[in-house]
């Protein structure tokens, strides 16, 4: 993983990852500190379940909470929160890689598939891109295990600097989380149901693996 990798790459990583989370709870403090302040809402102190609730599970669909009138927020600051939670949640995660290289067995192979990974990043700038896209397509689509935590392993597994995993999962959960938004200001609490069709999880896993295929056959191509 890019916490294995020679000294001086992973303490400029490590630089930018700090600085990258000290952003995203400086500005998650002060947009919640704003809005604390300007709120009417009887029910601020749910704020911080639903904080949780997008860190874990139900993750972003935590956003269709915000069609309950007893919520704190709507829909679209939902939106806005489940950005910056991702964000501190990659960041945080992303510092803390090193520790799980001296796991046995897990640890070296974690290593080899990361570093194997990234030198052909480096020699190849369109598979780098892709990379990139696989990891916030995998954060956009409404599968189990793709939020924050699958997205910064699936993000070192192929070979993404640390700060771009960072960004990859951000930029996967704001499509993720302007898409729930505009489905629950559209179609109401049906929208999430919709989303629950096991139909829509297939064809979303579908869409995954033609991406997945297509991104190999193109590196397999380039190391010939």
């Amino acid at each position: 993983m890019a916490a294995l990798t020679s000294m001086p790459a992973d303490r400029a990583e490590t630089r930018q990852v700090w600085l990258l989370l000290a952003l995203s709870i400086g500005l998650t403090a002060l947009g919640l500190v704003v809005w604390w302040l300007r709120s009417e809402s009887e029910n601020l102190h749910w704020i911080w379940l639903q904080m949780v609730g997008i860190a874990s599970f139900p993750g972003k669909y935590v956003i269709f909470s915000g069609l309950s009138e007893s919520s704190p927020m709507g829909p679209i600051g939902l939106a806005f929160l489940c950005v910056a939670v991702d964000l501190i949640v990659a960041g945080v995660l992303c510092l803390f890689l090193g520790p799980l290289g001296r796991l046995p067995k897990l640890g070296p192979a974690l290593r080899r598939a990361h570093d194997g990974a990234q030198t052909v990043l480096a020699d190849y700038r369109k598979l780098a891109r892709m990379a990139f896209l696989g990891v916030t397509l995998f954060v956009f689509l409404p599968l189990p295990g793709t939020g924050a935590v699958g997205g910064v392993f699936a993000g070192q597994i192929v070979g993404l600097t640390r700060p771009r995993t960072v960004l990859a999962v951000g930029v996967g959960t704001a499509c993720q989380a302007g898409l729930f938004a505009t489905l629950a200001l559209t179609l109401g609490a049906s929208s999430e149901a919709l989303l629950h069709n096991p139909m829509i999880t297939i064809l979303s896993a579908l869409g995954l693996v033609i991406f997945l295929y297509v991104g190999w056959r193109l590196a397999k191509n380039r190391l010939r």
